[in-house]
């Protein structure tokens, strides 16, 4: 398995802020629900794009994600708060959310980075994934 320091891209990643995307929803959950959701998320942790002459790419650190030729879809999960200290997440989405080139453009931005270091690094599917996504984006001159 390679380290990280093998890794080497030219490719700069914008990680989003999805969190107010997800309040939103929550809020709108929350007008017709008994039982109330204290938190929604999704998985797979941050997320980022590349803006690319061929359309919006989007990608976890997981390193899943491709080009967003209609909307993108994240996995709403919904968490809750029983008031005794313990808290459970859903093992289901409840709902998906769909956002749009512009959506995911004017979120709150988290950071810029590199590729290599976005992708995170454990085992021989991140090393693939980061590997091809890498190859993908390298054939533009990104510039952020």
């Amino acid at each position: 398995m390679r380290n990280r320091t093998a890794r080497a891209s030219d490719v700069v990643v914008t990680v989003i802020d999805l969190k107010p995307s997800f309040e939103e929803i929550r809020e709108k959950l929350n007008q017709n629900e008994d039982k109330k959701i204290d938190t929604l998320e999704g998985r797979g942790g941050k997320v980022g794009y590349v803006d690319t002459p061929e359309g919006l790419y989007v990608l976890c650190a997981e390193g899943v994600g491709g080009y967003v030729h209609n909307d993108y879809e994240a996995e709403c999960y919904a968490g809750y708060d029983h008031g005794d200290g313990s808290k459970t997440i859903g093992m289901f989405p409840i709902c998906m959310m769909r956002l749009q080139d512009d959506e995911i453009r004017n979120a709150p931005v988290l950071a810029k980075v590199n590729l290599a270091k976005f992708i995170r690094t454990f085992g021989s599917r991140l090393e693939m994934n980061f590997k091809l996504h890498n190859d993908e984006l390298s054939r533009f001159s990104l510039v952020s």
